[in-house]
């Protein structure tokens, strides 16, 4: 009878031997032979049913042994080798290192290498110590850039339409102090173009973790300059209603700022019709134009409500010198979330906010009570929905003191310090750029340079160094 053997278990065959029998005679013989035939199938056939259980049982035994045995334990040595394979693969860090060099196209080296390496075991990983590699190496070509070096352009809110202005009564006011929008545009695409870079203030000197105020370290490749941009009123004050000017900010679904503009017919145009969206749209294609995620500075006042939003007190309070039975159907709260939440998002995206003061104040001329209500006033109405800035522009032309540094003994600075500000920016078109910066005293003085009509057509050596005037001029221009 053979014999098979599955894993270490023998099993014999069912199958008889087939000997050759003597024949037998009579009819016993044949009757008996006939017995046997039949209990020879039978038993055949019970023996092939008697096999297949045995084999199924064994099956079901190696499927069921102790894992212990040692067809579990080749099993268990085969599964370790495969995890281990697996473990070797590495993973694919690819959407991190677009981060980090993301990070690296707006200059911040430091940040994008920092996020890499907070990746544990980085140092064994092929694709980020390639990608922290490349990054040193990039960083190595940087140049310091000398701050006091670094000049500041300043606009206000831009002509949205042109026609509403030019053929207004106050074209010739709008013409001289206010930029068009395709002049906007040309001009950031001639910035762009001739290496310069949006950086903060606070990139330019800032308050250290000890509490000292020192100069900042803005780390540029050799071809590319460092330029403060900054916003003189953004929306439309309600003395400029209906001339063509975007009335004010608004935050689409997607979170992009973008602008209102009222036209004649009563329709409302919504788009990149002021600074502040078309920069962004700006920055969107050419983020490289941008230090470390900066924007600009928007500079406010709050006698007639922020950003376009009426939120001045005239608006709501009945008692108000200059309040108007019209404003009635103003809703104010509405226009204060509003403001709230377009302020939120604004420098969620590294917009910074300055006070131009409450009421376009003069300083050098006035009073220190005058600047102390002037405050009083912006800080109840302004800064409760912005937050707290440090940063403050003069009225044009004006300061609170000469081209010297600021001393203890100038009360309007010992004041304008100890409320909270630290930056301050004046108007200088003699001496392009202007900075000066004093770590003793605890402050950044900066020359803004106006960029309007004026500029463009009157003096265009002024803003030479930047883009060329007569190239952006609008022809729609009076």
């Amino acid at each position: 009878m053979p014999t098979y053997h599955y894993g270490n278990r023998v099993y014999r065959s069912s199958r008889r031997s087939h000997r050759r029998r003597q024949p037998s005679s009579g009819p016993s013989k044949k009757i008996l032979s006939i017995v046997l035939i039949v209990l020879l199938a039978a038993g055949a056939g019970f023996g092939i049913y008697k096999g297949v259980g045995a084999v199924r049982n064994w099956v079901h035994s190696v499927m069921d042994d102790d894992p212990s045995s040692p067809e579990t334990g080749a099993a268990q040595a085969s599964g370790s080798a495969q995890e281990s394979e697996a473990e070797s693969v590495e993973a694919d860090y690819s959407p991190l290192i677009k981060t980090a060099d993301a990070m690296a196209l707006q200059y911040d080296y430091d940040g994008a290498i920092a996020l890499l390496k907070q990746v544990e075991g980085y140092e064994n990983s092929r694709q980020l110590s390639e990608a922290i590699s490349r990054l040193n190496n990039a960083r190595t070509g940087l140049v310091k850039t000398d701050i006091t070096k670094v000049a500041q352009l300043s606009v206000k809110t831009l002509i949205a339409d042109t026609t509403a202005a030019f053929s207004s009564g106050s074209k010739e006011t709008l013409a001289a102090n206010y930029l068009t929008l395709s002049e906007f545009q040309a001009i950031l695409q001639q910035l762009y173009d001739n290496g310069y870079v949006l950086v903060s203030l606070h990139d330019m000197a800032y308050t250290d973790a000890n509490g000292y105020f020192v100069g900042g370290g803005i780390w540029l490749p050799a071809n590319k300059k460092a330029l403060v941009l900054s916003v003189e009123e953004t929306g439309t004050l309600e003395a400029n209603a209906g001339l063509g000017l975007a009335r004010r900010l608004v935050i689409d679904e997607e979170g992009n700022p973008k602008s209102e503009l009222l036209r004649r017919d009563g329709t409302v145009a919504t788009g990149d019709l002021d600074v502040v969206p078309v920069l962004e749209s700006f920055i969107k294609t050419h983020p490289d134009f941008s230090y470390k995620g900066a924007r600009g500075i928007l500079a406010l006042t709050g006698y007639d409500g922020i950003l376009g939003y009426r939120t001045a007190a005239k608006y709501s309070d009945h008692a108000h010198p200059d309040y108007k039975p019209a404003y009635d159907r103003i809703d104010a709260e509405a226009e204060r979330t509003g403001a709230i939440q377009t302020a939120a998002r604004l420098k969620e995206l590294g917009w910074e906010f300055a006070s131009h003061s409450w009421g376009h104040l003069n300083m050098a001329k006035a009073s220190l009570e005058r600047i102390q209500d002037d405050y009083s006033r912006w800080k109840d109405q302004v800064e409760s929905l912005i937050g707290q800035v440090d940063i403050l522009f003069f009225d044009n032309g004006t300061d609170i003191g000469n081209w010297r540094s600021y001393s203890a003994e100038n009360e309007k600075y010992a004041y304008l310090s100890s409320v909270g500000f630290r930056y301050f920016c004046g108007v200088d078109l003699t001496t392009i750029p202007w900075v000066q910066l004093s770590t003793s005293a605890g402050y950044l003085r900066q020359g803004r340079v106006t960029v309007n009509g004026t500029q463009l057509i009157t003096y265009p050596t002024r803003v030479e160094p930047f883009f060329d005037a007569g190239s952006v001029t609008d022809p729609a221009r009076p």
